[in-house]
């Protein structure tokens, strides 16, 4: 699939992270507001010429949907 960016949509603590490679981007007090903060930096990225995926997280952790930005899926032959 090549190269492209990873970001998640995470529970911390009371509130919800956006994090990529580990890394905290920001935070937020809503899942809502989490999950619409990775959709604006994938739709950026995207923009951009660089492709991502958002993985947005349900609160036990667990993936609950993906939504990938800017990635060429193959035709299965």
């Amino acid at each position: 699939m090549g190269d492209r960016i990873i970001y998640h949509s995470i529970k911390e603590g009371e509130g919800w992270a956006v994090m990529s490679d580990g890394v905290l981007l920001s935070s937020h007090p809503t899942q809502a507001g989490s999950e619409a903060q990775v959709r604006r930096v994938c739709t950026t990225s995207r923009l951009k010429g660089v492709p991502c995926s958002a993985l947005l997280h349900r609160s036990d952790g667990t993936i609950k949907e993906e939504r990938l930005y800017g990635v060429v899926r193959s035709a299965a032959a």
